[in-house]
């Protein structure tokens, strides 16, 4: 979604043009609520917040950086579930280390609870 902005083409070729990069930061934060039993709630529904949200800025970071040869993530439902939604089953946060195949490290943060 966000590689097809006008901006994302500048960035890349800024990116290309300037050298090696060593780091890689993104965060999709959006702290808002939905009604008790909406679809997002459940992971098996929407697939999560990584996969219904945060998913663009990972695949910002690959057209960016290019592919990603290790992961390392922390994934939970912190508050949410624990004192909104009694059953919600998507995360509510994340944090997702990566190593880019150019070497490059990144990080990336999400959460909907701000």
């Amino acid at each position: 979604m966000q590689r097809y902005l006008d901006i994302s083409s500048i960035a890349k070729e800024e990116v290309e043009k300037n050298g090696p990069t060593a780091m890689v930061l993104g965060q999709y934060i959006d702290p808002f609520w939905f009604p008790q039993k909406h679809w997002w709630l459940y992971k098996d529904r929407g697939g999560g917040q990584v996969v219904e949200q945060a998913t663009h800025v990972f695949d910002l970071a690959r057209y960016l950086e290019g592919d990603v040869s290790h992961v390392y993530a922390e994934i939970d439902n912190l508050i949410a579930g624990r004192f909104i939604y009694s059953d919600m089953t998507s995360e509510d946060s994340s944090v997702v280390s990566l190593r880019f195949k150019s070497k490059a490290i990144g990080v990336i943060v999400s959460s909907c609870v701000g």
